[in-house]
């Protein structure tokens, strides 16, 4: 997982986006007035490790999400360009992390916009495997 959060930490914004991760103390931005400021989540899913059958290598596999938060009343076109960057900077990906090549094969989606509290959430899922 590590090899997929160094990436997300690797794309630029202009202005720069925080990023809120995992188990790690996070305050959503704000202006100077209170209103909140747009900003990203990561977390990650594993899936069920399994065995395929003809290298015998164990396959590791799961989902990376990427959320974009985005102020409700101030659009949704540019919340949906920053997710299509985020889908376009895990598409057709190898991340090396230690022995382990990630690979992420099929491009990112990004889901319907979501209302949660003073902010607009656009989920971008990123499906990943690693054989091992």
């Amino acid at each position: 997982m590590e090899a997929l959060y160094r990436h997300l930490n690797a794309l630029v914004f202009s202005p720069p986006l925080p990023i809120a991760w995992t188990n790690v103390a996070f305050t959503p931005p704000a202006d100077g007035a209170g209103k909140p400021k747009p900003y990203l989540r990561a977390t990650s899913l594993r899936s069920p490790n399994g065995r395929p059958t003809i290298t015998r290598s164990v396959r590791y596999a799961g989902l990376f999400q990427v959320d974009v938060y985005w102020p409700l009343a101030a659009g949704e076109q540019a919340a949906r360009d920053i997710a299509g960057a985020i889908a376009g900077h895990f598409d057709n990906t190898r991340l090396r992390n230690g022995a382990l090549t990630i690979c992420v094969d099929e491009r990112p989606t990004d889901g319907p916009s979501l209302i949660e509290g003073p902010m607009m959430q656009i989920p971008v899922t990123v499906r990943w495997y690693a054989l091992a």
